[in-house]
């Protein structure tokens, strides 16, 4: 009987202690920008930061179920740099194994995504032509 009940914790213990993208990577993604330039960063028609010269600025990006965000960087004098973050599959969403739970977290938070693009956004206007 003994064995039977260390035998039943033991295994509950690992089935809940299966890590999930939520936790491990949690529901946002932090992007740095830098610019050249100083620039106004526009995210999804919305404003978000003001870009100095060759600092960077950190964005939190809430993982959600559209496919994208588009980051447009604006200057004075130069053309409009857009990048879009595409997203795609979490790959530590598998450690939630056959944790029916962990993934239903990693779904209702979106954390079953990432977006591709690397962490820092180095970018560098193009000058308007007249």
């Amino acid at each position: 009987m003994k064995s039977f009940i260390w035998i039943t914790i033991t295994t509950l213990g690992i089935a809940w202690l299966s890590s999930c993208a939520t936790v491990m990577s949690g529901p946002t993604q932090r992007v740095y920008f830098v610019s050249d330039t100083p620039a106004v960063l526009v995210v999804d028609g919305e404003v978000k930061d003001s870009l100095k010269d060759g600092i960077a600025s950190i964005v939190k990006f809430r993982r959600k179920t559209d496919p994208q965000w588009i980051i447009e960087v604006q200057s004075e004098g130069f053309l409009t740099e857009r990048v879009e973050l595409k997203r795609k599959f979490n790959e530590i969403s598998t450690l939630n194994a056959f944790n029916v739970l962990g993934w239903i977290l990693d779904l209702y938070t979106s954390s079953i995504w990432r977006y591709s693009q690397p962490d820092t956004i180095h970018l560098t206007p193009a000058p308007k032509t007249r």
